[in-house]
Protein backbone atom coordinates (compact mmCIF):
# COMPACT_ATOMS: atom_id res chain seq x y z
CA UNK A 1 0.00 0.00 0.00
CA UNK A 2 1.39 3.42 -0.92
CA UNK A 3 2.12 5.97 1.80
CA UNK A 4 0.45 8.75 -0.17
CA UNK A 5 -2.03 9.12 -2.98
CA UNK A 6 -1.53 12.45 -4.74
CA UNK A 7 -4.49 13.52 -6.85
CA UNK A 8 -3.26 16.04 -9.43
CA UNK A 9 -5.76 18.21 -11.27
CA UNK A 10 -4.89 20.59 -14.10
CA UNK A 11 -7.19 23.00 -15.95
CA UNK A 12 -6.71 23.09 -19.72
CA UNK A 13 -8.38 25.49 -22.12
CA UNK A 14 -9.79 23.42 -25.01
CA UNK A 15 -12.05 24.77 -27.73
CA UNK A 16 -13.03 27.77 -25.62
CA UNK A 17 -13.96 25.67 -22.58
CA UNK A 18 -12.06 24.74 -19.45
CA UNK A 19 -11.33 21.04 -19.27
CA UNK A 20 -10.17 19.43 -16.02
CA UNK A 21 -7.56 16.71 -16.33
CA UNK A 22 -6.92 14.56 -13.28
CA UNK A 23 -4.37 11.87 -12.50
CA UNK A 24 -3.57 9.85 -9.39
CA UNK A 25 0.01 9.15 -8.37
CA UNK A 26 1.12 6.65 -5.76
CA UNK A 27 4.03 7.99 -3.73
CA UNK A 28 6.88 7.40 -3.29
CA UNK A 29 7.40 7.28 -7.04
CA UNK A 30 10.34 7.65 -9.42
CA UNK A 31 10.87 11.17 -10.73
CA UNK A 32 10.36 9.86 -14.25
CA UNK A 33 6.87 8.68 -13.28
CA UNK A 34 6.00 12.07 -11.83
CA UNK A 35 7.29 13.89 -14.91
CA UNK A 36 5.34 11.59 -17.21
CA UNK A 37 2.06 12.17 -15.38
CA UNK A 38 2.56 15.94 -15.35
CA UNK A 39 3.23 15.79 -19.08
CA UNK A 40 0.05 13.77 -19.65
CA UNK A 41 -1.91 16.39 -17.72
CA UNK A 42 -0.22 19.14 -19.77
CA UNK A 43 1.33 20.75 -16.70
CA UNK A 44 4.24 23.02 -17.60
CA UNK A 45 6.95 24.03 -15.15
CA UNK A 46 5.55 24.40 -11.65
CA UNK A 47 2.03 24.39 -13.05
CA UNK A 48 0.64 27.67 -11.76
CA UNK A 49 -2.86 26.51 -12.74
CA UNK A 50 -2.38 23.11 -11.15
CA UNK A 51 -3.47 21.77 -7.79
CA UNK A 52 -2.29 18.87 -5.65
CA UNK A 53 -4.70 17.25 -3.22
CA UNK A 54 -3.24 14.69 -0.86
CA UNK A 55 -4.86 11.69 0.78
CA UNK A 56 -2.72 9.91 3.35
CA UNK A 57 -3.35 6.16 3.46
CA UNK A 58 -4.04 4.68 6.89
CA UNK A 59 -4.27 6.52 10.20
CA UNK A 60 -0.66 6.39 11.43
CA UNK A 61 -0.06 10.11 11.00
CA UNK A 62 -3.38 11.97 11.50
CA UNK A 63 -1.80 15.46 11.87
CA UNK A 64 -0.33 15.10 8.37
CA UNK A 65 -3.82 15.86 7.11
CA UNK A 66 -3.05 19.47 7.98
CA UNK A 67 -0.56 19.44 5.10
CA UNK A 68 -3.40 19.31 2.57
CA UNK A 69 -3.75 23.08 2.68
CA UNK A 70 -0.05 23.44 1.93
CA UNK A 71 -0.01 21.13 -1.09
CA UNK A 72 -1.89 23.16 -3.69
CA UNK A 73 1.11 23.87 -5.90
CA UNK A 74 2.30 21.27 -8.40
CA UNK A 75 5.76 22.63 -7.63
CA UNK A 76 5.58 20.79 -4.28
CA UNK A 77 5.04 17.30 -5.70
CA UNK A 78 8.76 16.42 -5.57
CA UNK A 79 8.94 17.67 -2.00
CA UNK A 80 5.96 15.53 -1.11
CA UNK A 81 7.51 12.55 -2.85
CA UNK A 82 10.68 12.93 -0.76
CA UNK A 83 8.60 12.94 2.42
CA UNK A 84 6.88 9.73 1.27
CA UNK A 85 10.31 8.17 0.62
CA UNK A 86 11.48 8.99 4.13
CA UNK A 87 8.31 7.61 5.70
CA UNK A 88 8.55 4.40 3.66
CA UNK A 89 12.11 3.85 4.95
CA UNK A 90 11.06 3.91 8.63
CA UNK A 91 10.70 0.77 10.72
CA UNK A 92 7.79 0.37 13.14
CA UNK A 93 9.57 2.18 15.96
CA UNK A 94 10.45 5.04 13.62
CA UNK A 95 6.83 5.34 12.53
CA UNK A 96 5.71 5.61 16.13
CA UNK A 97 8.31 8.33 16.75
CA UNK A 98 7.16 10.24 13.67
CA UNK A 99 3.55 9.99 14.81
CA UNK A 100 4.51 11.56 18.13
CA UNK A 101 6.49 14.30 16.38
CA UNK A 102 3.58 15.03 14.05
CA UNK A 103 1.16 15.38 16.95
CA UNK A 104 3.51 17.79 18.70
CA UNK A 105 4.83 19.88 15.83
CA UNK A 106 2.39 19.66 12.91
CA UNK A 107 -0.96 19.88 14.67
CA UNK A 108 -1.77 23.61 14.67
CA UNK A 109 -3.45 23.29 18.07
CA UNK A 110 -0.23 22.06 19.69
CA UNK A 111 3.15 23.52 20.64
CA UNK A 112 4.17 25.41 17.53
CA UNK A 113 0.89 27.25 17.14
CA UNK A 114 0.84 28.33 20.78
CA UNK A 115 4.45 29.53 20.55
CA UNK A 116 3.97 31.26 17.20
CA UNK A 117 0.42 32.15 16.05
CA UNK A 118 1.72 32.57 12.48
CA UNK A 119 3.02 28.99 12.35
CA UNK A 120 1.80 27.12 9.28
CA UNK A 121 2.52 23.39 8.83
CA UNK A 122 4.30 22.66 5.55
CA UNK A 123 5.78 19.65 3.79
CA UNK A 124 9.21 21.10 4.58
CA UNK A 125 8.41 21.01 8.32
CA UNK A 126 7.34 17.37 8.02
CA UNK A 127 10.53 16.43 6.15
CA UNK A 128 12.64 18.01 8.88
CA UNK A 129 10.73 16.08 11.54
CA UNK A 130 11.94 12.85 9.92
CA UNK A 131 15.54 14.01 10.51
CA UNK A 132 14.98 14.35 14.26
CA UNK A 133 13.91 10.88 15.37
CA UNK A 134 17.19 9.39 16.61
CA UNK A 135 17.11 10.51 20.25
CA UNK A 136 13.44 9.66 20.83
CA UNK A 137 12.72 6.63 23.05
CA UNK A 138 9.76 4.27 22.63
CA UNK A 139 8.26 1.68 24.98
CA UNK A 140 5.94 -0.30 22.72
CA UNK A 141 2.73 -1.92 23.90
CA UNK A 142 2.10 0.69 26.61
CA UNK A 143 -1.05 2.65 25.77
CA UNK A 144 -2.04 4.25 29.10
CA UNK A 145 -0.65 5.27 32.49
CA UNK A 146 -1.88 2.11 34.21
CA UNK A 147 0.07 -0.11 31.82
CA UNK A 148 3.08 2.17 32.24
CA UNK A 149 2.85 1.84 36.01
CA UNK A 150 2.77 -1.94 35.73
CA UNK A 151 5.78 -1.78 33.39
CA UNK A 152 7.75 0.27 35.95
CA UNK A 153 7.11 -2.26 38.69
CA UNK A 154 7.71 -5.39 36.62
CA UNK A 155 10.95 -4.08 35.09
CA UNK A 156 12.23 -2.64 38.37
CA UNK A 157 12.65 0.83 36.91
CA UNK A 158 14.92 2.94 39.20
CA UNK A 159 12.73 4.45 41.88
CA UNK A 160 10.26 1.55 41.79
CA UNK A 161 12.54 -1.43 42.50
CA UNK A 162 11.14 -2.01 45.98
CA UNK A 163 7.59 -2.32 44.65
CA UNK A 164 8.25 -5.48 42.66
CA UNK A 165 7.46 -7.81 45.55
CA UNK A 166 4.50 -5.82 46.88
CA UNK A 167 1.12 -7.48 46.31
CA UNK A 168 -0.58 -6.12 43.20
CA UNK A 169 -3.78 -5.16 45.03
CA UNK A 170 -1.82 -2.73 47.18
CA UNK A 171 -0.30 -0.82 44.25
CA UNK A 172 -1.82 2.15 42.46
CA UNK A 173 -0.51 1.53 38.93
CA UNK A 174 -2.30 4.56 37.53
CA UNK A 175 -0.51 6.88 39.94
CA UNK A 176 2.86 5.18 39.35
CA UNK A 177 2.42 5.51 35.59
CA UNK A 178 1.34 9.12 35.84
CA UNK A 179 4.35 9.94 38.02
CA UNK A 180 6.81 8.21 35.68
CA UNK A 181 5.28 9.84 32.61
CA UNK A 182 5.63 13.27 34.23
CA UNK A 183 9.23 12.52 35.18
CA UNK A 184 10.17 11.72 31.57
CA UNK A 185 7.88 14.24 29.93
CA UNK A 186 6.48 11.51 27.69
CA UNK A 187 3.10 10.86 26.11
CA UNK A 188 1.13 7.96 24.64
CA UNK A 189 0.97 7.58 20.86
CA UNK A 190 -0.06 4.67 18.64
CA UNK A 191 -0.26 2.21 21.54
CA UNK A 192 3.21 3.12 22.83
CA UNK A 193 4.83 5.41 25.38
CA UNK A 194 7.15 7.92 23.70
CA UNK A 195 9.58 10.26 25.43
CA UNK A 196 12.71 12.37 24.83
CA UNK A 197 11.07 14.35 22.02
CA UNK A 198 13.39 17.22 21.06
CA UNK A 199 12.38 20.76 21.87
CA UNK A 200 11.31 22.71 18.81
CA UNK A 201 14.24 25.11 19.21
CA UNK A 202 16.71 22.19 19.29
CA UNK A 203 15.56 20.39 16.15
CA UNK A 204 17.94 19.95 13.21
CA UNK A 205 16.78 21.74 10.06
CA UNK A 206 18.40 19.79 7.23
CA UNK A 207 15.96 20.67 4.47
CA UNK A 208 15.85 24.30 3.38
CA UNK A 209 12.33 24.22 1.95
CA UNK A 210 13.46 24.97 -1.61
CA UNK A 211 16.14 22.65 -3.03
CA UNK A 212 13.68 19.83 -3.83
CA UNK A 213 11.35 22.06 -5.82
CA UNK A 214 11.46 22.09 -9.62
CA UNK A 215 11.64 25.86 -9.55
CA UNK A 216 11.78 28.46 -6.73
CA UNK A 217 8.45 28.91 -4.93
CA UNK A 218 6.55 31.92 -6.28
CA UNK A 219 5.67 34.90 -4.16
CA UNK A 220 2.29 34.01 -2.65
CA UNK A 221 0.61 37.32 -3.48
CA UNK A 222 1.95 37.29 -7.03
CA UNK A 223 0.85 33.67 -7.50
CA UNK A 224 -2.69 34.43 -6.30
CA UNK A 225 -2.87 37.53 -8.52
CA UNK A 226 -1.70 35.51 -11.55
CA UNK A 227 -4.21 32.76 -10.80
CA UNK A 228 -7.05 35.30 -10.72
CA UNK A 229 -5.87 36.72 -14.06
CA UNK A 230 -5.77 33.22 -15.58
CA UNK A 231 -9.31 32.47 -14.37
CA UNK A 232 -10.59 35.74 -15.84
CA UNK A 233 -8.82 35.03 -19.14
CA UNK A 234 -10.17 31.51 -19.35
CA UNK A 235 -13.65 32.58 -18.37
CA UNK A 236 -13.75 35.24 -21.10
CA UNK A 237 -12.78 32.95 -23.96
Amino acid sequence: MPEVLATITNKVLKKGEIEKRTGVLELPAKKEQIAQLLQELRVEGAGENGRVEVEWMGTNYPPLYTLETACRDINRIYELNHLAERIAALDESGRIKLTAMCYNYLDEMEFCHSESPDYEPTIAHAINLTHNLDGIQVIEGISDKRQLGYYCVQHRIPGYEDLHDVKREYLNYDRIGEEYSARLGGCFYSGSFVYNLPAHADMKILYDGASLLIEPPPNREQAEEQMQKDEVTMGGM
